[in-house]
């Protein structure tokens, strides 16, 4: 198959930054986007902190009329996708109706569903938004993409938890590579800091208790990690067949040439410390892509903040890489953003091929004290240069949900 599939469109809108450059600017600088819940009065909670994005205006990227019909889900979604355009530089005369939309989320609209259900509880049925429905659909944050940039292709939600950016962009690529489009608009979006989500994961002793200091909470690999950080996002790439970015001379970040996924079969809530189905997706991306091991220069780590997370995905990456492992590079973007649930996959992704475009590797912000079982290059507090050839994005999902995709510079 002679086929190959490029990033060329970058969109982003996270707690370090929205637009790309902002975005890649902020993780470079190690900038903590973690700080106390302004969303709601979160006084009484167990974990009090979380990666909001701030400053964030929808109505720059749609007509505020529609603003009123989306979700915070979907107003990051529909941002980053419009960002995504121009930074592609794409005129879709002509190609729109063939150009698809395939979006990872998790939550969608539980902003809008909590007040919805709290006015019928207080109120009555009379009380509750006719449109509130539609807005928490999950495929509603592709459908405004679609619906804005006019798009005729297909408009797909995958819903696999943490790892959904991940797969959306997974089966872009693989829409591509097969000649079912030749242009997608592929990433992840979520919005779940809400009180019930806050409580429910609070509650359950996953979140950082960290409230007095909440710049240092979120702490990958490092041995004083006392849980994650709920975050919030988009970020969309422009996927699109490679001889077509290259007739019109469009800026190539990366090219993707890997994917796979796999499932643990464990629990759906528990992690399986043993990680050997996270390896197999590993090597699986790794033998698609056709990358040796010397090859791999940078690792984007899923890099949670779990205790048992953590030293399980450093024991994945020693399983498939094996003494090529400690020497390179490994760095979790949670450190900074938080954990975005369905967006992670599309801003580690984005910081992927931005890697392999900059030869730059990003830092792991707040690693002080090495934990004994997190022992490989996790480039502490400072971003690194480095020649990226080929580098790795992970998302470990809930429900034991993997997946990897590999990416390679042109």
């Amino acid at each position: 198959m002679d086929r190959r599939v490029a990033i060329t469109g970058i969109g982003v809108v996270s707690p370090v930054g929205t637009g790309k450059d902002a975005f890649w600017r902020g993780l470079l600088e190690g900038r903590c986007g973690v700080g106390t819940v302004r969303s709601f009065d979160a006084s009484g909670y167990a974990s009090r902190i979380a990666a909001e994005v701030k400053d964030f205006d929808p109505a720059e990227y749609t007509a505020p009329k529609n603003v009123k019909h989306m979700s915070r889900c979907s107003q990051f979604a529909l941002a980053a996708a419009v960002l995504a355009k121009k930074d592609a530089g794409l005129d879709l005369n002509g190609d729109a109706q063939n150009a698809a939309v395939i979006l990872g989320v998790s939550t969608t609209s539980m902003q809008d569903m909590e007040k919805e259900i709290s006015s019928l509880i207080s109120r009555g049925t009379e009380s509750v938004n006719p449109f509130s429905a539609a807005k928490s659909f999950p495929n509603a944050s592709s459908g405004h993409i679609g619906i804005e940039l006019g798009l005729g292709g297909e408009t797909i939600t995958v819903s696999t938890g943490c790892s959904a950016g991940t797969n959306a962009i997974g089966y872009a690529y693989r829409n591509v590579l097969c000649g079912f489009a030749d242009i997608v608009f592929a990433g992840g979006a979520e919005a779940p800091i809400t009180p019930v989500m806050m409580s429910c994961f609070g509650n359950s002793r996953a979140l950082s208790q960290r409230n007095a200091d909440p710049a240092h909470a979120s702490r990958p690999f490092d041995r004083n990690r006392d849980g994650w950080v709920l975050g919030e996002g988009a970020a969309i790439l422009v996927l699109e067949e490679m001889s077509r970015a290259s007739r019109r001379e469009a800026r190539i970040y990366a090219e993707i040439s890997g994917y796979a996924c796999t499932n643990d079969g464990y629990s759906l809530i528990k992690v399986d410390p043993v990680g050997d189905h996270a390896a197999r997706a590993l090597a699986k991306a790794l033998k698609e892509a056709r990358v040796d091991l010397d090859e791999v220069d940078y690792v984007n780590a899923h890099g949670s903040s779990s205790v048992v997370a953590d030293r399980r995905e450093t024991r994945v990456l020693k399983k498939v890489l094996g003494e090529r492992a400690y020497k390179v590079p490994v760095s979790s973007l949670k450190s900074m953003t938080g954990h975005p649930l369905g967006a992670c996959g599309g801003l580690q992704t984005a910081a992927c091929a931005l890697a392999i475009s900059e030869d730059k590797v990003p830092p792991t912000i707040n690693y002080e004290e090495p934990d004994e079982e997190c022992d490989l290059d996790y480039v502490p507090n400072e971003a690194r240069e480095r020649r990226v050839r080929a580098a790795v994005n992970q998302a470990l999902g809930i429900g034991g949900n993997n997946a990897c995709l590999v990416l390679k510079k042109v």
